[in-house]
């Protein structure tokens, strides 16, 4: 087989095989700072329960409890490889659904092929956050909805997609706009008994407000009172973490955010290359070639139907996932679900030829395999473990630290400790006017150019002393040292 022919029908369902291993064999080893927060949580079984994604937790913890499997199980990879396991789920039923759409394997498959090789797929699909388990609940309603157009005396399929949709909105709440795209495709887009239609889908939705009420009540212990619902369901969006405003940010962040959907983009990308320069250099041009060859040249031919339901509401779905997206900033963490939204109208709008897809879908797995998912399973880009035992060695000692949010997390989920009394940003210290003798790795860290590089003013400066350097610590982006400095 040579190049050339890996995009062949013939040849490419190599990559049903490639894709699993991927998701389940190289999970990310620098995890975020959310991820260290959710491992805390379900590993000492607090915090089960978090409005934004209200069971995550809740059913991560539980899921660990199965009978049979082992306790001593690392609760961090484990909550990977459910990640994993249910980003191939999701995919598989997102095969299901475009074949009982167009009846044509070829076709399904090469467009779940396609969605599997995004990087915003491989990327949460090998970490442990919480946007994957509510896709596969929303595909899951987008296929059960597949079976009541496929099957239109079948009104149970309704009632089964409202569930699953719903189902999917307490694993995460952005997930409203594409349970409510549907309700509005039934009701406004339907010919007949749409009210019938949105009431069979409606229904299932009384399971949200419901779990929401007993955790209110008996996890928070609160009264059911109109304050604490909405300050609770609503917790994120009042909380200074939430991207929710229109400004320039917007415009620059939404069309990276967006391409990066598809394609890894960071500053890292750099150091990559020049650790890896000739193996960079040919996965940059076997990506290149493969785009070309998507590209060049690309027939669409438009067979859209106005009338088609079921193409009307996952467009629907896909509009109002993006506009949120973009109203949050351009969050690209709210752009996971939209290459599934995609495959599901684009292939019923435009015709293209398998070959194409699958040139397309080898372009972005090698780039997202070499310079994202590779490197993050295999390379240690910080090597915070060695910061943790530091401060663990120095119990009286105050750190400043450049990542000061997620280690604590990650010490946490180490040692069950919160130790943030002791450590802080620079901007903490310069803003409380702080003095005295300070531990910290900001003096020498390096941190490549980043989304935070656009959306933070870190530009604080501090008056200080070096008295010794305490611990010299090795990472992919250069060694750095840990360093003992006097504040004036």
């Amino acid at each position: 087989m040579n190049i050339a022919s890996l995009n062949k029908v013939g040849n490419y369902k190599l990559l049903l095989l490639i894709l699993p291993l991927c998701y389940l064999l190289l999970p990310n080893n620098n995890q975020t700072l959310d991820s260290w927060g959710y491992a805390s949580y379900v590993k000492y079984g607090e915090g089960l329960f978090q409005a934004h994604h209200l069971i995550y937790n809740w059913f991560m913890y539980h899921l660990k409890l199965f009978p049979g499997l082992n306790n001593s199980l690392d609760t961090m990879k484990f909550m990977q490889f459910i990640n994993g396991l249910f980003s191939i789920f999701s995919l598989l039923f997102l095969y299901l659904t475009l074949l009982n759409t167009n009846n044509c394997k070829n076709k399904s498959l090469s467009w779940t092929i396609l969605v599997g090789c995004t990087f915003s797929l491989l990327r949460y699909g090998t970490e442990n956050e919480t946007y994957i388990l509510p896709i596969f609940f929303s595909i899951i309603a987008s296929y059960f909805l597949s079976l009541y157009f496929k099957q239109t005396s079948e009104l149970k399929w309704l009632f089964f997609s409202g569930l699953a949709a719903a189902i999917s909105c307490l694993f995460h709440q952005i997930h409203f706009f594409w349970w409510l795209a549907i309700l509005l495709g039934l009701f406004i887009f339907s010919t007949e008994n749409r009210i019938k239609k949105s009431i069979l889908f409606l229904l299932p939705a009384i399971v949200v407000p419901v779990t929401y009420g007993l955790v209110i009540r008996y996890s928070l212990e609160k009264e059911l009172e109109l304050n604490n619902i909405l300050s609770y369901v609503f917790e994120y969006y009042y909380s200074e973490n939430a991207d929710t405003e229109f400004g320039a940010i917007n415009l620059i962040m939404t069309p990276i955010s967006f391409f990066r959907t598809f394609y890894q983009v960071h500053g890292n990308i750099i150091n990559l290359i020049l650790a890896k320069p000739v193996l960079s250099a040919c996965s940059f041009t076997l990506s290149s070639y493969f785009f070309y060859k998507f590209l060049f040249p690309l027939k669409l031919r438009s067979k859209f139907n106005t009338n088609n339901l079921f193409t009307n509401i996952h467009l629907l779905a896909f509009l109002l996932q993006f506009g949120f997206a973009f109203y949050s900033h351009g969050n690209a963490e709210f752009m996971v679900m939209l290459p599934f939204l995609m495959a599901i109208f684009l292939s019923d709008m435009f015709t293209i030829s398998n070959n194409k897809l699958i040139s397309l879908a080898l372009s972005m797995l090698i780039w997202n395999l070499s310079f994202a998912i590779f490197p993050n399973h295999f390379y240690n880009y910080h090597n915070n473990q060695e910061i943790i035992k530091v401060i663990n060695a120095y119990p009286d000692k105050k750190f400043i630290l450049e990542e000061r949010q997620k280690i604590n997390l990650q010490y946490r989920y180490e040692y069950d400790e919160d130790i943030s009394e002791r450590i802080f940003f620079k901007m903490d210290i310069v803003n409380k006017k702080e003095t005295g003798v300070f531990y910290t790795d900001i003096l020498t860290k390096k941190t490549p150019f980043n989304r935070g590089s656009i959306t933070l003013n870190n530009n604080t400066n501090l008056n200080y002393t070096v008295i010794r350097s305490v611990e010299n610590i090795q990472s992919f982006y250069g060694n750095y040292s840990v360093d003992e400095i006097m504040i004036k």
